[in-house]
């Protein structure tokens, strides 16, 4: 809709229409968006109000912060990771070197958790064939060497502190029995709760002892 006037005439009147038109095309609930919507359908502001520009930074500048932050979050991580790797690598290094055989056990439950190199060597076995077997099946498997008492040097440990005992274990791969000394400790491992049995093999000594 357009409006005209006598050339020269009414300039004020034009004016003031030209006002009011700016005045509804400036709001969006205006009668001017109102009539478009009812006989054109919805129109797209010409001018984007300096709100939703600023909405639109806030969520771009948000987007931003949020990437940034994940790329450090899976840098740091990537670093927690390999630092833990050279961690764990140093102390399978120390853990293996020992002379002793050394068996973690869940404090509870008596599963062993871990075992080093010297504990496979000394018990005939590997590691996983280790870490599913039990004192029923490294021991003598007879009264006082049997898991009944066992366990009860675990609780020991847990309950009265160190403990030090001779012990009759046997070999996975022969089913050779030996001597041995176990010294047991609790101890907390990171998060766990953990026996630490120390043994030593004793069986030279034992052969002396008898001749």
């Amino acid at each position: 809709l357009y409006y005209a006037t006598a050339k020269g005439k009414n300039a004020d009147l034009l004016a003031r229409l030209d006002q009011q038109l700016i005045a509804w095309q400036a709001d969006a609930n205006s009668e001017y968006y109102k009539i478009l919507h009812q006989w054109r359908g919805p129109k797209l502001l010409k001018h984007v109000p300096g709100w939703l520009w600023a909405a639109l930074g806030l969520l771009i500048g948000s987007v931003v912060l949020v990437a940034g932050g994940n790329l450090w979050l899976r840098r740091e991580v990537q670093r927690k990771v390999a630092s833990l790797e050279v961690s764990e690598a140093r102390f399978r290094s120390v853990f293996d070197s020992v002379s002793e055989a050394i068996f973690i056990h869940e404090r509870h439950t008596g599963r062993v958790l871990q075992v080093n190199q010297r504990m496979c060597e000394m018990y005939g076995c590997t590691e996983a064939e280790a870490l599913q077997g039990s004192a029923k099946i490294f021991s003598l498997d007879r009264p006082p060497y049997d898991e009944q008492h066992a366990m009860q040097w675990l609780a020991k440990a847990i309950n009265e502190g160190p403990q030090v005992f001779e012990w009759q274990a046997r070999r996975q791969d022969n089913g050779a029995y030996f001597w041995i000394e176990v010294s047991l400790r609790a101890v907390t491992l990171g998060s766990e709760q953990c026996i630490l049995a120390v043994v030593r093999d004793i069986s030279e000594r034992k052969a002396a002892d008898l001749e």
